[in-house]
């Protein structure tokens, strides 16, 4: 073996030595303390407690946060990709994004998913609309804070837009039912 081979092979071990010890040390702070009672030195510090958002309310937060990006786009009837959306190609495409699968139309996309009550509804769900008893519009819900549902859709007339449905006449009267889709994987 050559003598740079000798030297190579000698710092590998050194080096998995050195990981090894230093894998198995504590690290202490440089400041002592000392406890003034036993009472004080048996309970545990108190720190301070971290709020964690919760992986659903994650999630809903990052779908609504990407639905948003589209914002502006045109409708396209029949579209499914950000160069225009119909409404049930808009939420097929973004709970794509978040491994959600949804069928394609509307009507079927209200068979998926839980139902649940309007007043109960998170960013993420889907609300659909009908007329005359069938399915023609889903949009995804924004945010639904003090008794106002603002929603993100693909409109015919405006393309991605939100809208607070809470006092639309046209909108409003229109809901058929909310679905949770998050659970869907």
């Amino acid at each position: 073996m050559s003598r740079t081979g000798i030297l190579l092979l000698f710092f590998l071990i050194c080096l998995s030595l050195l990981n090894q010890r230093c894998s198995s040390l504590k690290f202490y702070s440089s400041t002592p303390t000392t406890p003034t009672s036993k009472k004080e030195e048996a309970q545990p510090k108190r720190t301070k407690p971290s709020y964690n958002i919760d992986r659903d309310e994650k999630l809903r937060t990052e779908i609504i946060a990407y639905a948003k990006q589209h914002i502006g786009v045109s409708y396209k009837y029949g579209g499914t990709t950000p160069k225009g959306f119909d409404c049930s190609g808009f939420t097929s495409h973004v709970m794509s994004e978040f491994n959600i699968p949804l069928n394609r139309t509307s009507k079927d996309q209200a068979a998926q998913g839980r139902k649940i009550v309007v007043r109960n509804a998170k960013p993420g769900d889907l609300i659909f609309f009908s007329k005359s008893g069938r399915i023609f519009h889903v949009s995804i819900v924004a945010s639904n804070k003090n008794g106002q549902l603002m929603v993100i859709h693909s409109t015919s007339s405006r393309g991605v837009v939100i809208d607070n449905i809470t006092n639309s006449k046209y909108w409003y009267p229109k809901i058929h039912s909310v679905r949770d889709i998050s659970q869907i994987r």
